[in-house]
């Protein structure tokens, strides 16, 4: 089974995250490699040791996010469950992540409360405070 059903499923080139100013993340999907690559600062993002940053899967949670101090330190809820995005394929599944305890792992499904099935290969995730943060590019 594949991750939804297709009225679930939106056609999308990528995706604009933009976290504290002046951090945008922006995830394009390249069709012919079927992977997602992450830019930063408008040019592509790379590892320590100059590597592109690419994904088969991108998930973004959306989640309780608390700023603790001026250092800019975050709690992060990670328990529970709320909305996400899952980006596959050119797609994306709209649906809802669920994480029960902290022994289980993170999961995600689309609105028809079925697990979103995830790509082999590399998961990519992102988490955000609010569903402003996430633009959805054509």
């Amino acid at each position: 089974f594949k991750s939804s059903t297709p009225k679930e499923r939106v056609e999308s080139s990528g995706i604009t995250i933009q976290f504290e100013p002046p951090y945008r993340i922006y995830w394009q999907y390249d069709v012919n490699a079927k992977r997602y690559q992450r830019q930063q600062a408008s040019k592509a993002h790379l590892t320590e040791d100059g590597h592109e940053i690419v994904a088969d899967n991108v998930a973004i949670v959306i989640t309780d996010v608390e700023i603790l101090d001026a250092v800019g330190r975050r709690r992060v809820r990670t328990i529970g469950e709320g909305d996400a995005f899952v980006f596959q394929d050119g797609q994306i599944v709209e649906g809802t992540w669920r994480k029960p305890s902290p022994s289980e792992r993170l999961r995600f499904f689309a609105a028809s409360g079925e697990e979103i099935v995830m790509n082999a290969g590399v998961t990519w995730i992102e988490v955000v405070g609010n569903r402003k943060a996430v633009t959805i590019n054509d």
